[in-house]
């Protein structure tokens, strides 16, 4: 079985990750593609984000990919990871596998310093995964290379980290599974100090709703980030909106209705003739009392999520565009118009046509 094996810290993982992975597979007919967490970093100064934090990062990113797999070979070996360590034990227990290592043209031009790299050569052949016009020479003259080219970015798991510390969410090139977990976990200081705090607040009442109403409310926090990200929009608003929405969406109708009495909002006619929906409210309401220095486009947008107007706040557009799409609702009409190629202003449009339509049909 021919197997690439690519190998790296995924600090995290990023789509050029599997753009190389991809081209691989693809050129030369592999069957399987297996990523290599590191598990003790050799050359890096810094300390990495836990290995099983990375590893949950990567296998997420690699959830849609069939024949990609995570190893814990180095986890396991423990200590530094040497790729010719890697290689002799793989080789060992995986006798009827041909292994590729496939690399980048920048791990190409490191390979003369790779530890035993003249044993090395003589265990793998290496795939090189380079953009079109890449000079194809090798620095060591007995590795046995094949090529294929990949369209490069320059974003870097290194430049990705820079910009979550900052808050600059602009072209991440993650996988949006990847960025939810990376959000939700503060990873990389992407939250700071407040949004930190705000979230485990909200988090608490999360942990109690439902199993199924968890996975609903991530749907949505996925979509909303997405949806964030096409307005340039802060994402740990947008995180912390599509989490507290459905807070409420199993409660009482007393308990909903005196959490909206407690802020004094204004409800909406259906709302009033069914409490169940005003749960919006109540969540705002929740979250306000706990949270009175929140946004105000936060505590707007979980208030009017399931009701949204036309000239409502960014945020609600992405907050109820992201909840009446959520897949698990397996609603063809929203599918198609999810996976619809369009502006984000004229998919919202289509969804307050939607909602308007459900409302005629009461």
């Amino acid at each position: 079985m021919r197997t690439g094996i690519i190998g790296g810290s995924f600090d995290p993982v990023h789509i050029q990750h599997l753009r190389i992975a991809m081209a691989a597979f693809a050129e030369f007919q592999l069957d399987e593609v297996w990523f290599v967490p590191v598990f003790q970093a050799v050359h890096k100064n810094r300390g990495l984000l836990d290995y099983h934090h990375r590893r949950t990062l990567l296998q997420a990113a690699l959830k849609p990919y069939r024949e990609f797999y995570v190893s814990d070979i180095e986890m396991e070996l423990g200590g530094p990871s040497y790729t010719v360590r890697t290689l002799s034990v793989l080789k060992e227990r995986f006798p009827e596998r041909e292994f590729f290592l496939i690399i980048g043209g920048d791990s190409l031009l490191e390979l003369p310093t790779w530890r035993e790299i003249e044993h090395l050569v003589t265990l793998t052949d290496f795939i090189v995964v380079e953009r079109p016009g890449f000079a194809r020479q090798s620095p060591v003259e007995a590795a046995n290379l094949h090529w294929a080219d990949c369209q490069f970015s320059d974003i870097s798991s290194s430049s990705i980290r820079e910009k979550l510390a900052k808050h600059d969410f602009a072209n991440l090139h993650l996988d949006f599974e990847v960025l939810l977990l990376i959000l939700s976990h503060g990873y990389y200081g992407s939250l700071g100090a407040d949004y930190h705090d705000w979230l485990k607040i909200i988090q608490k009442r999360f942990d109690a709703v439902p199993a199924g109403l968890q996975a609903h409310m991530h749907g949505v926090a996925r979509l909303a980030l997405k949806y964030a990200v096409e307005e340039s929009y802060d994402l740990r608003q947008a995180l912390l909106a599509a989490l507290a929405h459905d807070l409420f969406r199993d409660a009482t109708d007393v308990e909903i209705m005196t959490l909206v009495a407690s802020a004094g909002f204004e409800l909406h006619e259906r709302e009033l003739k069914t409490p169940m929906l005003a749960h919006g409210p109540a969540a705002a309401a929740y979250i306000l009392t706990l949270i009175p220095e929140i946004s105000p486009e936060v505590v707007e947008a979980v208030k009017d999520h399931t009701f949204p107007r036309s000239d409502s706040c960014m945020l609600t557009r992405i907050l109820a565009v992201a909840d009446t799409l959520e897949p698990s609702r397996g609603l063809p009409a929203h599918d198609a118009l999810r996976e619809a190629d369009m502006p984000f202003e004229d998919r919202y449009q289509k969804v307050l046509q939607l909602k308007q339509q459900v409302s005629r049909d009461k």
